[in-house]
């Protein structure tokens, strides 16, 4: 079985943003051919605008979406160093 590849993430390594942010998008591609198992896959952010109201969500095709409850915020107060995790 090959695993999902990781095609994008936005915002992008380092991002600065003008605007608040309130999802972060992970597009994969299926390699196995059967489609992306949504049921199995997941991804998590950990940083200091993270919120324990946030969720995740799928599009059921391809992108993987970690709903911010609060947007990050563009006065900098959200500023920091985030990790997404995804399986």
């Amino acid at each position: 079985q090959l695993n999902p590849e990781i095609l994008s993430i936005t915002p992008q390594n380092k991002a600065r943003f003008n605007t608040p942010i309130s999802q972060i998008i992970v597009v994969v591609k299926d390699n196995s051919g059967s489609g992306v198992d949504f049921d199995r896959s997941s991804i998590t952010v950990t940083g200091p605008g993270v919120s324990t109201d946030d969720y995740q969500s799928d599009n059921g095709t391809d992108t993987l979406f970690w709903n911010l409850a609060n947007s990050l915020a563009t006065d900098h107060s959200d500023d920091g160093e985030y990790v997404v995790t995804v399986k």
